[in-house]
């Protein structure tokens, strides 16, 4: 098994089937998330007292109060529960995945695919944006490809840091544990792949 990427456990539930797990737990986007959730909590809990220690406010300023205070608030709380609280875990299971989600407002199944229905996985290259930094690798993801009860075909976009080397990991233990074929755009690190056993052997 190669190395896991930033981020992601592999491990098998009580049942033996596969479980991988996404969360952010460390490193440098822990410490920007986490400075940032702190600071705009702080920054929305003054704004919130200034416009409140007026007195006597009007529809604007109440208006204003949700929006810009609040606003700080509920970001810097999304910032906290992220490197905090918050995972993903995808189950490869005997009858197909479940994909659930975790976090301070609880948990929940946001997605559920037939094992029966899925066609392949897709992994598609997009290049980074002038707004990006330079050496920047642009982005990789990683979709389930399945076919809805209508007939009609859709993908499930699996999270991530969407890195090269994440896309070369995850792509085959998907598509092994599914049966099926890689579907590889092009770019750097990853190019067409045409059978599981090409794609393991990167």
């Amino acid at each position: 098994m190669s190395e896991l990427p930033a981020y992601w456990t592999l491990r098998q539930d009580a049942s033996g089937q596969t479980v991988l797990s996404y969360a952010v737990r460390g490193g440098k986007a822990k410490r920007v998330l986490g400075l940032l959730g702190g600071a705009c909590i702080a920054a929305g809990a003054w704004g919130a007292y200034w416009l409140l220690s007026g007195g006597g406010l009007t529809l604007a300023g109440v208006v204003l109060l949700v929006l810009v205070p609040g606003g700080l608030v509920a970001f810097g709380a999304h910032c906290l529960d992220t490197v905090f609280w918050a995972r993903r875990d995808y189950l490869l299971g005997a009858r197909g995945l479940i994909s659930r989600r975790y976090s301070l407002r609880g948990s929940s199944i946001d997605k559920e695919i037939e094992r029966s229905a899925i066609t392949g996985v897709v992994q598609r290259y997009t290049p980074p944006g002038d707004s990006e930094a330079s050496g920047s690798e642009g982005t990789w993801t990683t979709f389930l490809a399945w076919r809805r009860q209508d007939g009609r075909l859709d993908e499930y976009p699996f999270g991530g840091m969407g890195s090269a080397a994440e896309a070369l990991w995850l792509g085959p233990i998907v598509a092994g544990w599914a049966g099926v074929l890689i579907e590889r755009g092009r770019g750097t690190m990853l190019e067409q792949s045409g059978s599981i056993d090409s794609a393991s052997d990167d």
